[in-house]
Protein backbone atom coordinates (compact mmCIF):
# COMPACT_ATOMS: atom_id res chain seq x y z
CA UNK A 1 0.00 0.00 0.00
CA UNK A 2 0.89 3.37 -1.01
CA UNK A 3 0.62 6.24 1.61
CA UNK A 4 0.80 10.12 1.23
CA UNK A 5 3.81 11.37 2.77
CA UNK A 6 2.92 14.78 4.57
CA UNK A 7 4.58 16.54 7.37
CA UNK A 8 2.60 18.46 9.79
CA UNK A 9 4.01 22.45 9.55
CA UNK A 10 3.71 24.33 12.40
CA UNK A 11 5.12 27.93 13.15
CA UNK A 12 6.68 28.60 16.13
CA UNK A 13 6.85 32.26 17.50
CA UNK A 14 7.34 32.46 21.20
CA UNK A 15 10.96 31.15 22.19
CA UNK A 16 12.97 31.73 18.94
CA UNK A 17 13.54 35.00 17.31
CA UNK A 18 11.13 35.77 14.17
CA UNK A 19 13.16 35.86 10.84
CA UNK A 20 12.31 39.73 10.28
CA UNK A 21 14.82 40.18 7.16
CA UNK A 22 11.80 37.22 5.61
CA UNK A 23 9.02 39.72 6.54
CA UNK A 24 10.42 43.01 5.05
CA UNK A 25 7.14 45.30 5.03
CA UNK A 26 7.32 48.99 4.64
CA UNK A 27 7.16 51.14 8.23
CA UNK A 28 3.65 51.98 7.39
CA UNK A 29 2.49 48.84 7.18
CA UNK A 30 3.59 47.60 10.33
CA UNK A 31 0.57 48.50 12.52
CA UNK A 32 -1.42 46.67 10.42
CA UNK A 33 0.54 43.35 10.31
CA UNK A 34 0.64 43.35 13.66
CA UNK A 35 -2.93 43.75 14.76
CA UNK A 36 -3.14 41.11 12.04
CA UNK A 37 -1.03 38.77 13.59
CA UNK A 38 -0.91 39.36 17.64
CA UNK A 39 1.78 36.54 18.28
CA UNK A 40 4.05 37.94 16.11
CA UNK A 41 3.75 41.28 17.49
CA UNK A 42 4.11 40.06 20.98
CA UNK A 43 7.59 38.68 19.38
CA UNK A 44 8.48 41.94 18.40
CA UNK A 45 8.34 43.23 21.75
CA UNK A 46 10.10 40.06 23.11
CA UNK A 47 12.95 41.21 20.68
CA UNK A 48 13.41 44.41 21.35
CA UNK A 49 15.96 45.92 18.88
CA UNK A 50 16.54 43.27 17.44
CA UNK A 51 12.78 43.87 15.88
CA UNK A 52 13.05 46.48 13.06
CA UNK A 53 9.18 47.55 14.00
CA UNK A 54 9.83 47.47 17.67
CA UNK A 55 8.88 51.13 17.75
CA UNK A 56 5.72 50.55 15.80
CA UNK A 57 4.64 47.16 18.04
CA UNK A 58 5.05 49.64 21.90
CA UNK A 59 2.94 52.36 20.16
CA UNK A 60 0.22 49.65 18.67
CA UNK A 61 -3.54 51.63 17.49
CA UNK A 62 -6.46 49.69 18.84
CA UNK A 63 -7.34 47.29 16.28
CA UNK A 64 -10.10 49.11 14.84
CA UNK A 65 -8.38 51.92 13.74
CA UNK A 66 -4.69 49.90 13.13
CA UNK A 67 -6.60 47.85 10.02
CA UNK A 68 -6.26 48.14 6.45
CA UNK A 69 -9.97 47.51 5.92
CA UNK A 70 -11.02 44.59 5.39
CA UNK A 71 -10.92 42.99 9.14
CA UNK A 72 -14.51 42.98 10.71
CA UNK A 73 -14.06 45.17 13.23
CA UNK A 74 -12.07 47.78 11.21
CA UNK A 75 -13.47 51.79 10.89
CA UNK A 76 -10.94 53.27 8.99
CA UNK A 77 -12.11 51.65 5.36
CA UNK A 78 -12.34 53.96 2.31
CA UNK A 79 -10.62 56.53 4.26
CA UNK A 80 -8.34 57.34 1.22
CA UNK A 81 -11.27 57.31 -1.27
CA UNK A 82 -12.22 60.80 -2.94
CA UNK A 83 -15.79 60.77 -5.20
CA UNK A 84 -16.14 64.66 -5.83
CA UNK A 85 -17.85 63.65 -9.36
CA UNK A 86 -20.98 62.61 -9.86
CA UNK A 87 -21.56 58.66 -10.06
CA UNK A 88 -23.53 59.24 -13.47
CA UNK A 89 -26.74 57.18 -11.69
CA UNK A 90 -24.98 54.47 -10.82
CA UNK A 91 -25.46 55.13 -7.15
CA UNK A 92 -28.33 57.10 -5.80
CA UNK A 93 -26.04 58.79 -2.53
CA UNK A 94 -22.59 59.80 -2.19
CA UNK A 95 -22.50 57.02 0.58
CA UNK A 96 -23.44 54.34 -1.26
CA UNK A 97 -20.80 55.94 -4.25
CA UNK A 98 -17.97 55.65 -2.26
CA UNK A 99 -19.13 52.62 -0.69
CA UNK A 100 -19.25 51.08 -4.02
CA UNK A 101 -16.06 52.66 -5.09
CA UNK A 102 -14.40 50.87 -1.94
CA UNK A 103 -15.96 47.20 -2.44
CA UNK A 104 -14.69 46.99 -6.36
CA UNK A 105 -10.86 48.88 -6.10
CA UNK A 106 -10.46 49.03 -2.27
CA UNK A 107 -10.28 46.60 0.93
CA UNK A 108 -13.51 46.21 0.28
CA UNK A 109 -12.95 43.61 -3.07
CA UNK A 110 -10.58 41.05 -0.05
CA UNK A 111 -13.61 42.07 2.55
CA UNK A 112 -15.75 40.52 0.54
CA UNK A 113 -13.71 37.62 -0.88
CA UNK A 114 -13.11 36.50 2.68
CA UNK A 115 -16.25 36.10 3.53
CA UNK A 116 -17.10 33.65 0.44
CA UNK A 117 -14.21 31.47 1.32
CA UNK A 118 -15.96 28.21 2.09
CA UNK A 119 -14.49 24.52 2.40
CA UNK A 120 -14.58 22.46 -0.63
CA UNK A 121 -12.82 19.16 0.59
CA UNK A 122 -13.38 19.55 4.35
CA UNK A 123 -10.22 18.17 6.80
CA UNK A 124 -10.27 14.70 7.09
CA UNK A 125 -7.77 14.11 8.91
CA UNK A 126 -5.07 15.93 6.78
CA UNK A 127 -5.64 17.81 4.21
CA UNK A 128 -8.20 20.88 3.16
CA UNK A 129 -8.86 22.63 0.33
CA UNK A 130 -11.40 25.88 0.47
CA UNK A 131 -12.08 28.97 -2.23
CA UNK A 132 -13.99 31.67 -2.93
CA UNK A 133 -16.86 31.98 -5.83
CA UNK A 134 -16.05 30.36 -9.03
CA UNK A 135 -12.80 29.36 -7.60
CA UNK A 136 -11.20 32.51 -8.42
CA UNK A 137 -8.77 31.66 -5.09
CA UNK A 138 -7.70 28.57 -3.36
CA UNK A 139 -5.44 27.53 -0.30
CA UNK A 140 -4.97 24.03 0.49
CA UNK A 141 -3.44 22.54 2.93
CA UNK A 142 -1.57 18.70 2.19
CA UNK A 143 -2.61 17.98 -1.65
CA UNK A 144 -0.53 16.37 -4.38
CA UNK A 145 -0.38 17.37 -7.87
CA UNK A 146 0.47 14.46 -10.36
CA UNK A 147 2.80 15.70 -13.07
CA UNK A 148 2.91 12.34 -14.81
CA UNK A 149 0.94 13.16 -17.73
CA UNK A 150 1.05 16.87 -18.34
CA UNK A 151 3.66 16.47 -21.39
CA UNK A 152 4.56 20.37 -21.06
CA UNK A 153 8.27 19.90 -23.21
CA UNK A 154 5.66 18.76 -26.09
CA UNK A 155 3.69 21.84 -26.14
CA UNK A 156 4.00 25.40 -27.11
CA UNK A 157 0.44 26.62 -25.84
CA UNK A 158 0.87 28.34 -22.27
CA UNK A 159 -2.68 28.08 -21.28
CA UNK A 160 -3.75 24.11 -21.65
CA UNK A 161 -6.91 23.39 -19.50
CA UNK A 162 -6.32 19.63 -19.67
CA UNK A 163 -3.35 18.61 -18.75
CA UNK A 164 -4.48 16.90 -14.99
CA UNK A 165 -6.95 13.95 -15.47
CA UNK A 166 -9.22 12.76 -12.56
CA UNK A 167 -6.97 11.75 -9.70
CA UNK A 168 -4.04 13.71 -11.18
CA UNK A 169 -4.92 16.46 -8.03
CA UNK A 170 -6.20 15.55 -4.51
CA UNK A 171 -5.76 15.28 -0.89
CA UNK A 172 -6.85 13.11 2.22
CA UNK A 173 -10.42 14.73 2.86
CA UNK A 174 -13.95 14.91 2.44
CA UNK A 175 -14.65 16.43 -1.30
CA UNK A 176 -17.90 18.32 -1.69
CA UNK A 177 -18.37 18.02 -5.08
CA UNK A 178 -21.67 19.24 -6.26
CA UNK A 179 -20.24 22.51 -4.53
CA UNK A 180 -17.04 22.07 -6.77
CA UNK A 181 -18.51 21.71 -9.72
CA UNK A 182 -21.13 24.31 -9.43
CA UNK A 183 -18.57 26.80 -9.19
CA UNK A 184 -17.37 26.63 -13.06
CA UNK A 185 -19.42 29.25 -14.39
CA UNK A 186 -16.44 31.29 -14.83
CA UNK A 187 -14.04 28.37 -16.53
CA UNK A 188 -11.12 30.33 -18.66
CA UNK A 189 -7.68 30.01 -17.94
CA UNK A 190 -6.80 33.57 -16.61
CA UNK A 191 -10.33 33.90 -14.63
CA UNK A 192 -10.74 30.81 -12.33
CA UNK A 193 -8.92 27.38 -11.47
CA UNK A 194 -11.83 25.44 -12.00
CA UNK A 195 -10.09 23.43 -15.17
CA UNK A 196 -7.17 22.17 -12.47
CA UNK A 197 -9.40 21.63 -9.78
CA UNK A 198 -12.67 20.08 -11.66
CA UNK A 199 -10.22 16.93 -11.23
CA UNK A 200 -9.74 16.80 -7.58
CA UNK A 201 -10.10 13.34 -6.07
CA UNK A 202 -10.74 12.42 -2.30
CA UNK A 203 -8.42 9.53 -1.46
CA UNK A 204 -8.48 7.71 2.07
CA UNK A 205 -6.60 4.83 3.69
CA UNK A 206 -7.27 2.16 0.93
CA UNK A 207 -7.01 4.94 -1.89
CA UNK A 208 -3.28 6.15 -1.00
CA UNK A 209 -0.74 8.60 -2.88
CA UNK A 210 3.42 8.41 -3.30
CA UNK A 211 4.77 11.74 -3.52
CA UNK A 212 8.19 11.80 -5.55
CA UNK A 213 8.98 15.30 -4.04
CA UNK A 214 7.39 17.25 -0.88
CA UNK A 215 7.41 21.09 -0.89
CA UNK A 216 7.25 22.04 2.63
CA UNK A 217 7.75 25.82 1.90
CA UNK A 218 4.39 27.64 1.72
CA UNK A 219 3.98 27.66 -2.11
CA UNK A 220 1.70 30.43 -4.44
CA UNK A 221 0.46 28.95 -8.10
CA UNK A 222 -0.19 31.65 -10.45
CA UNK A 223 -0.82 31.46 -13.89
CA UNK A 224 0.50 34.85 -15.79
CA UNK A 225 -0.56 37.30 -18.59
CA UNK A 226 1.35 38.79 -20.82
CA UNK A 227 5.04 39.11 -19.68
CA UNK A 228 5.96 41.92 -22.53
CA UNK A 229 3.08 44.30 -21.50
CA UNK A 230 3.63 46.21 -18.26
CA UNK A 231 0.03 46.60 -17.80
CA UNK A 232 -0.68 42.87 -18.38
CA UNK A 233 1.91 41.78 -16.08
CA UNK A 234 1.12 44.22 -13.39
CA UNK A 235 -2.26 42.76 -13.46
CA UNK A 236 -0.43 39.66 -11.90
CA UNK A 237 1.64 41.82 -9.53
CA UNK A 238 -1.04 43.55 -8.41
CA UNK A 239 -3.22 39.92 -7.84
CA UNK A 240 -0.21 38.55 -5.71
CA UNK A 241 -0.69 41.04 -3.56
CA UNK A 242 -3.79 40.92 -2.88
CA UNK A 243 -3.41 37.25 -2.80
CA UNK A 244 -1.23 38.00 0.03
CA UNK A 245 -3.49 40.01 2.05
CA UNK A 246 -6.41 37.15 1.80
CA UNK A 247 -3.88 35.00 3.20
CA UNK A 248 -2.24 37.00 5.63
CA UNK A 249 1.35 35.91 4.49
CA UNK A 250 3.75 38.50 3.36
CA UNK A 251 7.22 36.91 4.09
CA UNK A 252 9.40 36.38 1.07
CA UNK A 253 10.53 32.88 1.52
CA UNK A 254 8.07 31.17 -0.17
CA UNK A 255 8.04 29.14 -3.60
CA UNK A 256 6.04 30.71 -6.68
CA UNK A 257 5.30 28.17 -9.32
CA UNK A 258 4.04 29.15 -12.95
CA UNK A 259 1.63 27.24 -13.86
CA UNK A 260 2.53 28.22 -18.08
CA UNK A 261 1.55 24.38 -19.54
CA UNK A 262 3.94 25.05 -22.23
CA UNK A 263 7.73 24.16 -22.45
CA UNK A 264 8.99 28.27 -23.15
CA UNK A 265 10.63 29.36 -20.43
CA UNK A 266 10.02 32.70 -18.46
CA UNK A 267 11.02 36.19 -19.92
CA UNK A 268 10.01 39.51 -19.18
CA UNK A 269 11.28 43.17 -18.86
CA UNK A 270 9.46 43.30 -15.65
CA UNK A 271 10.92 40.66 -13.81
CA UNK A 272 12.56 42.29 -11.45
CA UNK A 273 9.21 42.63 -10.05
CA UNK A 274 9.37 39.50 -8.50
CA UNK A 275 11.85 40.22 -5.91
CA UNK A 276 9.42 42.28 -4.02
CA UNK A 277 7.32 39.05 -3.36
CA UNK A 278 9.85 35.94 -3.26
CA UNK A 279 13.82 35.62 -2.09
CA UNK A 280 13.71 32.06 -4.22
CA UNK A 281 13.72 31.60 -7.40
CA UNK A 282 10.84 31.05 -9.68
CA UNK A 283 9.51 27.84 -10.50
CA UNK A 284 8.16 26.54 -13.95
CA UNK A 285 5.56 23.58 -13.64
CA UNK A 286 8.05 21.51 -16.54
CA UNK A 287 10.19 20.54 -13.85
CA UNK A 288 7.44 18.63 -11.92
CA UNK A 289 7.07 16.56 -15.35
CA UNK A 290 7.15 12.95 -14.73
CA UNK A 291 6.93 13.53 -10.79
CA UNK A 292 4.21 13.48 -7.88
CA UNK A 293 3.97 16.72 -6.21
CA UNK A 294 2.77 16.60 -2.78
CA UNK A 295 2.23 20.40 -0.83
CA UNK A 296 1.53 21.61 2.85
CA UNK A 297 0.43 25.08 2.09
CA UNK A 298 -0.31 26.44 -1.18
CA UNK A 299 -2.47 29.07 -2.65
CA UNK A 300 -3.67 29.14 -5.95
CA UNK A 301 -3.57 33.10 -6.60
CA UNK A 302 -6.09 35.36 -8.00
CA UNK A 303 -5.94 36.03 -11.52
CA UNK A 304 -5.62 38.54 -13.83
CA UNK A 305 -8.35 38.46 -15.91
CA UNK A 306 -11.15 37.72 -13.80
CA UNK A 307 -14.00 39.06 -14.10
CA UNK A 308 -14.85 42.46 -12.09
CA UNK A 309 -11.17 41.55 -10.92
CA UNK A 310 -8.05 43.68 -10.72
CA UNK A 311 -7.60 45.15 -13.15
CA UNK A 312 -8.48 43.84 -16.57
CA UNK A 313 -11.91 43.50 -16.01
CA UNK A 314 -12.74 46.26 -13.36
CA UNK A 315 -15.83 48.12 -14.26
CA UNK A 316 -15.57 51.37 -11.51
CA UNK A 317 -18.08 53.53 -10.57
CA UNK A 318 -17.56 56.95 -12.08
CA UNK A 319 -16.53 60.38 -10.11
CA UNK A 320 -14.10 58.62 -7.65
CA UNK A 321 -9.95 58.40 -7.19
CA UNK A 322 -7.89 56.86 -4.65
CA UNK A 323 -7.82 53.79 -2.55
CA UNK A 324 -5.75 52.61 0.19
CA UNK A 325 -4.96 49.24 -1.59
CA UNK A 326 -3.30 50.58 -4.86
CA UNK A 327 -1.43 52.76 -2.81
CA UNK A 328 -0.09 50.23 -0.21
CA UNK A 329 0.62 47.90 -3.10
CA UNK A 330 3.22 50.83 -4.51
CA UNK A 331 4.39 51.65 -1.00
CA UNK A 332 5.32 47.41 -0.87
CA UNK A 333 6.39 47.52 -4.23
CA UNK A 334 8.84 50.54 -4.10
CA UNK A 335 10.43 49.43 -0.28
CA UNK A 336 11.15 45.74 -1.60
CA UNK A 337 12.75 47.02 -4.29
CA UNK A 338 14.88 49.61 -2.72
CA UNK A 339 13.75 52.83 -4.76
CA UNK A 340 14.81 55.60 -2.87
CA UNK A 341 13.18 58.54 -2.78
CA UNK A 342 15.56 61.89 -3.24
CA UNK A 343 12.89 64.80 -1.91
CA UNK A 344 11.39 66.66 -1.22
CA UNK A 345 13.69 69.49 -2.79
CA UNK A 346 13.68 72.78 -2.08
CA UNK A 347 9.97 74.35 -2.13
CA UNK A 348 10.53 76.21 -4.92
CA UNK A 349 12.31 72.88 -7.01
CA UNK A 350 9.68 71.12 -9.32
CA UNK A 351 10.92 67.75 -10.87
CA UNK A 352 9.39 67.51 -14.65
CA UNK A 353 10.10 63.98 -16.75
CA UNK A 354 8.95 64.56 -19.96
CA UNK A 355 9.03 60.26 -21.56
CA UNK A 356 9.85 60.91 -25.10
CA UNK A 357 9.04 57.66 -27.12
CA UNK A 358 11.24 56.55 -30.15
CA UNK A 359 8.82 53.52 -31.07
CA UNK A 360 6.75 54.12 -34.37
CA UNK A 361 3.60 55.52 -32.32
CA UNK A 362 2.82 57.92 -29.72
CA UNK A 363 6.35 60.25 -30.44
CA UNK A 364 6.20 63.50 -29.35
CA UNK A 365 7.39 65.92 -32.29
CA UNK A 366 8.11 69.06 -30.77
CA UNK A 367 9.84 67.98 -27.63
CA UNK A 368 12.48 70.80 -28.02
CA UNK A 369 9.83 73.20 -28.36
CA UNK A 370 7.73 72.28 -25.00
CA UNK A 371 11.61 71.51 -22.97
CA UNK A 372 12.40 75.16 -24.49
CA UNK A 373 9.18 76.65 -23.51
CA UNK A 374 9.38 75.18 -19.87
CA UNK A 375 12.90 76.38 -19.29
CA UNK A 376 11.77 79.78 -20.55
CA UNK A 377 8.58 79.53 -17.56
CA UNK A 378 11.57 78.41 -14.83
CA UNK A 379 13.92 81.52 -15.93
CA UNK A 380 11.34 84.18 -15.95
CA UNK A 381 9.14 82.57 -12.79
CA UNK A 382 9.30 81.51 -9.06
CA UNK A 383 9.39 77.90 -9.72
CA UNK A 384 12.66 75.97 -10.42
CA UNK A 385 11.98 73.33 -12.84
CA UNK A 386 14.18 70.37 -13.25
CA UNK A 387 13.17 69.18 -17.01
CA UNK A 388 14.63 65.01 -17.71
CA UNK A 389 13.65 63.91 -20.99
CA UNK A 390 13.40 60.05 -20.84
CA UNK A 391 13.23 57.07 -23.13
CA UNK A 392 11.84 53.86 -21.76
CA UNK A 393 13.25 51.54 -23.37
CA UNK A 394 14.75 47.71 -22.90
CA UNK A 395 18.05 49.06 -22.96
CA UNK A 396 17.55 51.30 -19.74
CA UNK A 397 16.37 48.73 -16.49
CA UNK A 398 13.06 48.74 -14.61
CA UNK A 399 14.17 49.38 -11.88
CA UNK A 400 15.86 52.33 -13.63
CA UNK A 401 13.04 53.31 -15.00
CA UNK A 402 11.03 53.01 -11.43
CA UNK A 403 13.71 55.33 -9.65
CA UNK A 404 13.29 57.88 -12.56
CA UNK A 405 9.54 57.69 -12.18
CA UNK A 406 9.26 57.57 -8.09
CA UNK A 407 11.59 61.00 -7.51
CA UNK A 408 9.25 63.07 -10.30
CA UNK A 409 7.33 65.45 -9.59
CA UNK A 410 4.96 65.63 -12.88
CA UNK A 411 5.03 63.07 -15.13
CA UNK A 412 4.52 63.86 -18.85
CA UNK A 413 4.06 61.29 -21.41
CA UNK A 414 1.12 60.96 -24.64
Amino acid sequence: MLFIYFFTFFAFVSGDSYNWSDLDIPFEHAIYFFTNNPSIHTQCLLDGDQCPYYKQAQNLPSADTACWGYEPNCKTNASLIQCPDDSRGWTTTKEKQISEFWRTADFGYIAEKRNELREICSPSPSSSLECVDHLKFCRAKNIYIDFRHTETSKYHDRYREDILKFGDIGGYCKLNHDDLIKNGDHKSPLQSWFSELQVFKEINETNSFHCDLTITKPTILIKLDSGYNMYHHFCDFINLYVSQHMNNTFTKDIQIILWDTSSNDYWSFFSPTWNAFTSNRLIHIKEFEGKRVCFQNVIFSFLARMFYGFYYNMPLIPGCTQTSLFRSFQQYLVHRLRIPQLGPLKSNQIRITLLNRTTQFRQILNVNEIVDHLRNISTNGNNDYIINVVDYNINMPFIQQLNITHNTDIFMDT
